[in-house]
């Protein structure tokens, strides 16, 4: 195990009381999602306290993520935003609390209607029909990601535009911040103790995300009292200061740079069709 889930890992910092809140939230949240997407299916989600931190995953009808993750990404949060870090930085002292509070839930969130678009999308199906073999299942985890985050971005740009976007659009920086912080510390050092040839490269994940994030802008020209410009430039904000601190520290090169976009290009035009919100 690498040293990062080795400092995290065992960090029990989630109480009895707002652990059962915490998992009430997103299965609620759940019931809501699968309802509106899929009004024939009843999905259940479960955590389970498993030895394997990296289990995560979907059957037919159910969603299982390990209770470690929400233990790992609160722990991991909670210092991110004590540290000044780029997701905690110029916040206002009198709402990290409440940042914080939103962000978690947001990745949570993610986390969990990433294993819900497979179901979906019907990927446990595709996986299964070798005549469709050639749809990737590395297109599979982009069509999850951009799905889920298609939908979340959709419902979190109305919550901003309704708070205001005068006071809180600066959560729409600290929400992408916050993925590519999953991305790269949470889910890379979790992936990293398996042998997921089916998974993209963390980089093109990114680029997925953010690109997924915008398009509700495009769709629905009054979700946000920004224009679409104006958001294209947070998220290129987002992505020039996060690799301007950590370029060095995942080797990021030019030529690997190239080498995502192209990946993701090739997604963008083989995709099986355009993903509704």
């Amino acid at each position: 195990m690498n040293d990062f889930l080795e400092e995290f890992e065992n960090y029990d910092n989630i109480n009895d009381e707002d652990y059962k809140e915490l998992c009430k939230t997103l299965i609620k949240d759940l019931k809501q999602y699968s309802r509106a997407l899929m009004k024939d299916k009843d999905i259940i989600l479960s955590f389970p306290n498993l030895r394997d931190i990296s289990s995560i995953y979907c059957e037919q009808k159910k969603i299982v993520v390990n209770k470690k993750i929400l233990k790992l990404v609160s722990a991991y949060l909670i210092k991110e935003f004590y540290s000044n870090s780029l997701i905690s930085k110029n916040i206002d002292e009198n709402l990290k609390k409440s940042s914080l509070s939103i962000i978690r839930e947001f990745i949570l969130q993610f986390i969990i209607l990433h294993e819900f678009a497979h179901i979906e999308l019907e990927h446990l199906k595709i996986k299964l029909d070798k005549e469709k073999i050639k749809y990737s299942s590395i297109f599979m985890e982009f069509d999850a990601d951009k799905r889920a985050i298609n939908f979340l971005a959709g419902k979190y740009l109305k919550i901003i535009d309704k708070k205001g976007v005068s006071d809180y659009s600066y959560l729409i920086e600290k929400l992408m911040l916050s993925l590519i912080y999953l991305f790269h510390f949470i889910i890379y050092s979790i992936e990293s103790k398996k042998s997921h040839a089916s998974h993209p490269k963390v980089l093109e994940r990114v680029i997925v995300v953010l690109s997924a994030f915008v398009e509700p802008k495009y769709k629905i020209k009054d979700i946000i009292n920004l224009s679409l410009d104006e958001i294209i430039k947070i998220r290129d904000k987002c992505l020039f200061e996060f690799y301007s601190t950590y370029g060095k520290k995942f080797q990021l090169t030019e030529s690997k740079v190239l080498d995502a976009f192209k990946i993701v290009d090739k997604y963008s035009k083989n995709r099986l069709g355009i993903i509704q919100i």
